[in-house]
């Protein structure tokens, strides 16, 4: 039943790690823009018995306004002003990241306008990952040489 759990977990790792991935070149290449704060609604998850909250913002890019949107918990980050900077692809400009949105764990260097990632995010879920890995390569070990 362990084993059933920690692969779980393990599919909504994978699935947060490319989903936050496709924010990466945002960051490398994205083209900065100011967009206005247009509202926050709560969505249908729930976290530690508190509801996550989606925030949207508007930008216009050529003339055509597109939203931005941002989830949080706490949204203390991206309510204490009316606009925030937000990152779009210059080629599909309806890509975006809002930089407030971003985890906790990714900084962005003032002076130079880099960005790096706390490695403890990324060693846990690394370790995790391969703890998972080697109960299920025992299991099926094990199952094998039952046979």
């Amino acid at each position: 039943m362990g084993t059933l759990f920690g692969v779980i977990g393990l599919c909504f790792s994978i699935y947060t790690w490319f989903a936050g991935g496709k924010a990466i070149p945002l960051l490398y290449d994205g083209t900065a823009t100011v967009a206005r704060f247009c509202g926050i609604e709560a969505t249908s998850t729930r976290i530690k018995n508190r509801t996550v909250m989606k925030v949207n913002f508007e930008y216009q890019v050529d003339g055509e306004e597109y939203t931005a949107s941002a989830y949080a918990l706490d949204t203390s980050r991206l309510t204490d002003t009316n606009y925030k900077t937000v990152l779009y692809d210059p080629m599909l400009p309806e890509r975006s990241v809002v930089l407030d949105g971003l985890p906790e764990g990714v900084y962005i260097e003032d002076l130079t306008g880099r960005f790096w990632v706390n490695p403890l995010h990324l060693v846990i879920p690394l370790l995790a990952a391969t703890i998972v890995f080697g109960e299920i390569i025992a299991v099926a070990v094990f199952v094998i040489r039952a046979m």
